[in-house]
């Protein structure tokens, strides 16, 4: 429903949002991979998405990549901070999973 009812401006976070779900809850990683991908389409800079990309990665049984892809969304995140002139708050949790995810692969 939030697919079909979404603001064109919306659209990437609602898919992100897909994504997530459909990941977390081992639903179906192949609808999650495409979820993210579209939003990441729609909206490159999102080292959210990015990360959120990695998890998805991670849950399809390719550690590597996703360990590599959440590095470039910390590197993301962190450049964006950095030009609002604040801190980047997600490193901990970033560097979390990638820790998670090495010694799990």
């Amino acid at each position: 429903v939030a697919l079909r009812t979404a603001e064109k401006e919306d659209l990437w976070r609602v898919n992100r949002n897909a994504a997530v779900y459909y990941s977390r809850n081992n639903i179906d990683q192949e609808k999650a991979m495409k979820f993210i991908n579209t939003s990441l389409e729609l909206n490159p800079k999102s080292w959210y998405s990015m990360l959120v990309k990695a998890e998805v990665m991670y849950n399809s049984g390719n550690a590597k990549e996703a360990i590599k892809m959440a590095k470039e969304s910390m590197e993301m995140g962190i450049a964006e901070a950095e030009a609002n002139d604040q801190k980047f708050q997600y490193t901990d949790l970033v560097e979390g999973m990638i820790e998670n995810w090495s010694t799990n692969k």
